[in-house]
């Protein structure tokens, strides 16, 4: 759509006749689609639209052409009319990219006519298939995961694809959008007067595989942008590597353009991890490899000379990138791909996935269920708790391959197994004992856990500060999509009194933490050996995230007071004490030893960011009064103070007999969150995950590219 112009059709020949002999070259240009505009405004190309006669489009499935892919064409609307509304109605409801597509595939009203069967080629061949960079970044993460998603597209009514579980997927593509939405505002803001070229009408979502026709028509729209001599910044560029059979989505590219007319672009990818990771490269890479295709196929003069990300909302709303050169990471892009497309091409629907032990549980995503079916059926030594992917290959190259197998294993035998496996002694024993309480509760499935008590017991719960009436448990709930924010922070006393502090943005976390200290000083003035109990080392993290942000003397102060003083973490005084027979030691597997499951309506950690993700999308009360998803937040911290309390009382009467054998230091228990280090530098960071890609692209085609580039990216993060 020509700005200058906006009640003149315009059709896409232009682009012929701005290039010139580029397109009488390929001879395929003046076949491009026609983008026809509707009397009164249009929302055009140029950023920010509004979507206002999106409403009498009429969209449907045309003829087939000769090459057996669906045509395309609209009737009284642009093109870009239809796909800005597209976005907005995506955007609005938070419904995620996958969910969603621009193929007319699914449409039913009718009004069409047939679409030219020969788009401008890319390149004179083309793969059957198109994989987006984000099924790169999944493969490298997880093989397995990324086999169970073929399975899922291909054979959706198989068994296996039904053990699905909640992986945040929606939460992480709504927080990805905010950072996204962020950078194009900080755009807007500092440089009034660029022109930014909104691309987004044209995206088309590859893994429904539209056609290379239609990708070749979206990449076509990037190409013609980056002609346009007052192009600054493209937003959701389409490009299509039609040899590789690789279509992505570039968030963002920057245009320049030298003294010799060369034009020169920088990729950005925005993310909303606050630390490079070497998959975001890769996406990267396969960015900058699908426009030099694409600008080599039309002859035109465009470099990609850098590569950036754009890590977290903060630095979205500052426009702070981490660059690199593209040729940094363009030279993997090769042996990557085709290791996932020889990872696709082998792909069979009636053979197994890879083993999910190949890479972490953190990387299995929404196949977490089913992997652990996968390990439970063989008894796998990972079940053990506390048995790390090393430990598990030392032990089965000494010949025990399953969790009863070294529950059983004889006593007078650990020195020479554990020298057999290159491990410790006392790690053998530990693993062993581990093993041993967890097949005992297996095999009393209606009675507690099993539970032994080890030998540093008594130095661990020496740590353990004597009762006092003016105690405290502490628990908080934050948005790990959104770093830094914790919108809960919350503690109850041993007469079940409930305080509690909310915070919905950045300003009300500092002013609900310096309560919270106020708060414990003033407890402290009337109970002076008062403590704080907490699980886990999130609480102690959180506060010094505060100080770290703070710009009060006094505050720094006061965190440091709580933590030399009064937080007392459970975790390492359970971990060390007692042996649990349950596979996790985390609150909610541990509150099993001495009380039932839990009945409130949130229930584990996913579930609460879900519902205050949904709250932020759809407020339905200001304050926990009057809002019942703020309420089910509510209750469900609440109980985690409870359960925290809980935990003291059984910790207390399990080890009576040792506590009562052992005097107490009447201080807090040194806290296991880290101590505050000076951040390492993004340029290190970034230098560090360049060097995890080259091994990644490096390793051998059978390896795991997770594993041995110590990618461990969430297969939720936002494409």
């Amino acid at each position: 759509v020509d700005p200058r112009n906006k009640t003149k059709p315009v059709e896409a020949a232009p682009f012929h006749s701005l290039m010139g002999s580029i397109a009488s070259s390929t001879g395929q240009l003046t076949n491009a689609l026609t983008v026809m505009q509707p009397a009164g405004d249009c929302p055009g190309r140029c950023h920010p639209a509004t979507p206002s006669h999106a409403s009498k489009l009429r969209l449907t499935r045309a003829p087939r052409d000769s090459q057996g892919i669906p045509g395309l064409s609209f009737c009284g609307v642009t093109c870009s009319a239809f796909a800005i509304e597209h976005r907005h109605q995506r955007r609005s409801s938070r419904m995620p990219r996958w969910q969603t597509c621009l193929s007319c595939e699914d449409s039913a009203n009718a009004e069409m006519s047939h679409a030219p069967s020969n788009l401008a080629p890319l390149g004179p061949e083309r793969c059957e298939t198109i994989y987006s960079p984000t099924v790169l970044s999944n493969y490298m993460v997880s093989p397995f995961a990324t086999w169970m998603d073929r399975l899922l597209k291909d054979c959706p009514e198989d068994p296996r694809c039904a053990m699905q579980c909640d992986d945040l997927r929606e939460c992480f593509f709504t927080r990805g959008q905010t950072v996204e939405d962020r950078l194009l505002e900080w755009f807007q803001r500092t440089h009034p007067g660029l022109r930014i070229v909104d691309l987004s009408y044209a995206t088309i979502d590859a893994r429904r595989r539209t056609g290379d026709d239609l990708c070749v028509a979206a990449a076509m729209e990037t190409m013609h942008a980056i002609a346009q001599h007052d192009t600054a910044v493209l937003y959701q560029a389409p490009l299509y590597h039609r040899a590789a059979g690789l279509y992505g989505i570039a968030d963002f590219i920057i245009v320049r353009r030298n003294h010799d007319e060369e034009i020169e672009c920088s990729i950005w990818d925005t993310k909303l991890s606050s630390h490079p990771k070497p998959t975001f490269l890769a996406q990267l890479a396969c960015y900058a490899e699908a426009m030099s295709e694409c600008s080599k196929a039309l002859a035109l003069k465009v470099i990609v000379s850098k590569v950036g990300l754009v890590l977290g909302e903060e630095a979205a709303g500052n426009g702070t990138a981490q660059e690199l050169d593209a040729n940094l990471v363009r030279p993997y892009f090769t042996p990557l791909w085709a290791k996932l497309r020889a990872f696709q091409d082998q792909f069979d629907s009636a053979g197994q996935p890879p083993d999910p032990v190949e890479t972490s549980k953190q990387c299995w995503g929404r196949w977490a269920k089913y992997a652990d079916a996968i390990l439970t059926a063989r008894d796998d030594l990972l079940l053990v708790a506390g048995m790390t992917r090393l430990g598990r290959a030392k032990l089965i190259a000494a010949g025990y391959k399953t969790m009863h197998s070294l529950a059983a294993m004889p006593t007078r035998i650990t020195s020479t197994v554990a020298a057999a496996a290159k491990i410790t002694i006392d790690t053998l024993k530990n693993l062993r004992l581990q093993a041993r309480l967890q097949v005992q509760s297996l095999d009393r499935p209606t009675c507690r856990p099993a539970s032994q008590l080890l030998a540093g017991a008594r130095q661990a719960l020496a740590t353990l500060p004597e009762v006092d009436r003016g105690d405290v448990f502490l628990d908080m709930e934050g948005m790990s999509l959104q770093p830094g924010l914790e919108y809960l922070v919350a503690m109850s006393d041993r007469k079940g009194f409930y305080h509690d502090w909310w915070a919905h943005t950045q300003k009300e976390e500092l002013e609900a933490f310096r309560s919270v200290l106020e708060f414990l000083r003033q407890r402290r003035e009337q109970f002076p050996k008062l403590h704080v109990y907490h699980y886990g080392a999130y609480e102690a993290s959180a506060f010094r995230r505060f100080a770290r942000v703070s710009n009060s003397a006094r505050d720094k102060k006061m965190v440091e007071e709580l933590l030399g003083e009064l937080l007392v973490d459970l975790y390492p005084i359970i971990k060390h004490s007692l042996a649990l027979g349950m596979r996790s030691y985390s609150l909610k597997d541990v509150e099993l030893m001495y009380r039932d499951f839990r009945q409130t309506a949130v229930a584990k950690a996913s579930q609460s960011m879900e519902v205050y993700q949904s709250w932020l999308d759809e407020p339905d009360g200001s304050h926990w009064e009057a809002s019942e998803k703020l309420k089910q937040l509510r209750d469900y911290n609440r109980d985690d103070c409870e359960s925290t309390r809980q935990l003291l009382s059984w910790l207390r009467k399990r080890c009576s007999r040792v506590i009562r054998e052992v005097p107490t230091s009447g201080k807090a228990a040194p806290s296991t969150a880290k101590a505050s280090a000076p951040p390492k530098s993004l340029a290190a960071e970034m230098q560090k995950a360049l060097k995890q890609l080259k091994k990644a692209a490096e390793a051998p085609t059978g390896g795991s590219p997770a594993s041995t580039a110590g990618a461990h990216e969430s297969l939720t993060s936002s494409p």
